[in-house]
């Protein structure tokens, strides 16, 4: 089973942990440096000792086989931004992609569609 698919069949049962704010993937680091090998990133408020948890707070280290980095991210807080800023993110984003912005005429909400 590939990275992705791992991730989309574990990842609504992770967020079900109170510290887990978001998953991911990402490369696995260790001590501050990165081991360029891809797991699957489980960000949470606070990291914490395993001892100090609860059985059902665990986190596994593997899911089918692919590692997993938790790594503290803090509480995550929803900030507003305006239509410039959006649009200004939009298209660093699409340049760093390689991808194309379009906006629909029912929404103002982009959909990024990938150059080819």
């Amino acid at each position: 089973m590939n990275i992705q698919r791992v991730k989309e069949r574990y990842e609504a049962e992770l967020l079900l942990n109170s510290n887990v704010v978001g998953v991911g993937i990402g490369t696995k680091i260790i001590k501050g440096v990165s081991t360029q090998r891809q797991c699957i990133k489980i960000y949470v408020q606070k990291k914490m000792s395993r001892s100090k948890l609860k059985k059902n707070e665990l986190i596994p280290q593997k899911l089918n086989g692919i590692e997993i980095d938790v790594e503290e991210i803090g509480s995550l807080k929803a900030q507003a931004a305006s239509k410039v800023m959006r649009r200004t993110s939009i298209a660093k984003i699409s340049e760093s992609c390689h991808c194309e912005e379009r906006f629909s005429r029912r929404s103002n909400l982009p959909a990024l569609k990938e150059n080819k």
